[in-house]
């Protein structure tokens, strides 16, 4: 017992720090690309065992023991003089590794973290150290430093490219008479259709109108000029009137002429024949009766030529009108043939300007989800909470000196009961006179009371009795 105890005052006082940090799910890393994926797959907010397994190496790892080590100054340590100097550093990292405990708590999300040290105050300082530099590298392992100034470069980049792409296009477009070549040409193209349409309906109908002016020159060629329209039978007597008068006058000049030249005269011979001509017609008028026939203009000519001169019209307008339709078609063709000359140096500006613009776009875009995730670092905010931050703790958990003295007391007492025992079994035990005897080898002559008073003995009787009570040797008893 006494050996324990010392051994209770003897062991140096070991105090305990412990750390707890919380893993969650809430704070999602983007992915560095430069591509139109900009954040990753949202995660679920159930943590797994492989992120807290995880988190735990990561806490444990060589690197960020050894500037826990470098930043609290453990390899100064009087323990570690006698090391090199160049060995400090491991010697301390190990024993940090040693005292450092991390494990997950029982069924939750919290990984808890001790570490025991000598000294309350240093056990703290280690763990607040370990926190300070855990949380550091979070935002370097699963933060993205560095990305908005990446992205925010790239932006300017890009503008600046876009803006020589903008004024080269608008320098192609003043050179090109060009708006907007996609709309110019799909306007012209329609138009073009619209034309073609036009002068093959134009090209039909001044056919139709030539045909028709064909047929209705035809028509007016083939009809006469007027037609009977009403016929009567009267009785002759204006004509024969007028014959008589005639051959009146006729026989007058023919005495006339006779008083003036010979008889065989042809004047005398020419005025005998109209008088023998307007005697027959006189005799004919006489007896043939008078027809009276109304002739009039032909209703079909004048319609004939009424649609001709129409369809001549026509065709010329139709012709004219083909003929400008022609020339529109053909000037609309050359400046598509243009547009189509100029069309390859304007898709290469136009894609570069949509390229450009597309990817001024998604920069902005990661810029501002880069300046968030910056100011989400700088504000400490990730997906590792303090739940139990590390505090001085004056108590010492090691050793528990209480414990030890009652394991040391319960110990000594089973020792000395085990002693006991192995000896009562290793001696011989009297327990009769016989015994004795055997033992001894001698008869008893005499016993005595333990509660006999030495002045009720003889000299003789008293010494054996006192040699008894204190358990004399063997020889003094057979000497006695």
């Amino acid at each position: 017992m006494l050996v324990v105890l010392l051994t209770a005052l003897v062991l140096p006082s070991r105090y305990t720090s412990h750390l707890k940090l919380l893993v969650k799910n809430e704070r999602e890393s983007p992915l560095l690309s430069i591509g139109d994926q900009t954040q990753a797959p949202r995660a679920s907010s159930e943590v797994s065992d492989a992120r807290i397994s995880t988190e735990m190496e990561l806490l444990t790892s060589g690197e960020l023991l050894r500037r826990v080590v470098t930043q609290t100054r453990l390899d100064t340590l009087s323990k570690y003089s006698h090391y090199p100097p160049d060995e400090r550093q491991e010697a301390a990292t190990r024993d940090l590794r040693k005292a450092l405990t991390v494990a997950p708590a029982h069924r939750s999300n919290v990984i808890e973290v001790t570490y025991v040290a000598p000294d309350p105050n240093r056990a703290a300082q280690v763990l607040s150290t370990l926190n300070q530099l855990y949380q550091q590298s979070q935002q370097t392992l699963h933060g993205t430093p560095g990305s908005y100034d990446f992205f925010k470069a790239l932006q300017r980049s890009t503008e600046s490219a876009l803006n020589t792409a903008e004024s080269q296009m608008a320098e192609f477009r003043s050179t090109h008479h060009l708006v907007a070549l996609p709309e110019q040409k799909k306007s012209l193209l329609e138009h073009i259709a619209l034309l073609q349409q036009s002068v093959a309906i134009s090209q039909a109908e001044a056919d139709k109108e030539n045909h028709e002016t064909q047929s209705y020159s035809q028509d007016a060629s083939s009809l006469p000029p007027t037609v009977e329209t009403a016929r009567r039978s009267i009785p002759n007597q204006s004509s024969t009137q007028a014959l008589a008068s005639t051959l009146v006058g006729l026989q007058n000049r023919r005495e006339e002429a006779a008083t003036r030249y010979q008889p065989g005269d042809r004047i005398l011979t020419d005025l005998d024949a109209q008088i023998r001509v307007t005697q027959a017609a006189i005799a004919k008028a006489e007896s043939t009766p008078a027809l009276e026939v109304s002739n009039g203009q032909n209703p079909a000519l004048i319609a004939s030529q009424t649609e001709l001169v129409r369809s001549r019209a026509g065709f010329a307008g139709v012709t004219a009108q083909t003929a400008r339709l022609t020339a529109e078609l053909k000037g609309s063709q050359q400046a598509l043939t243009a547009l189509d000359a100029s069309s390859s140096g304007y898709d290469e500006l136009n894609r570069r300007v949509e390229s450009l613009s597309s990817l001024l776009v998604l920069y902005q875009h990661k810029t501002d989800e880069a300046y968030v995730g910056q100011m989400l670092d700088q504000g400490h905010f990730s997906d590792i909470a303090v739940v139990e931050a590390p505090v001085v703790e004056h108590l010492a958990t090691f050793p528990k000196r209480g414990l030890i003295l009652l394991l040391g007391l319960v110990w000594s007492l089973a020792l000395s009961l085990s002693i006991v025992a192995m000896l009562e079994h290793s001696e011989p035990r009297i327990l009769t006179q016989l015994d004795l005897e055997l033992a001894l080898g001698i008869p008893i002559l005499l016993a005595l009371p333990r509660t006999l008073q030495a002045s009720a003995m003889n000299d003789e009787s008293r010494g054996l009795y006192l040699a008894m009570q204190r358990n004399a040797p063997l020889a003094d008893l057979e000497l006695l």
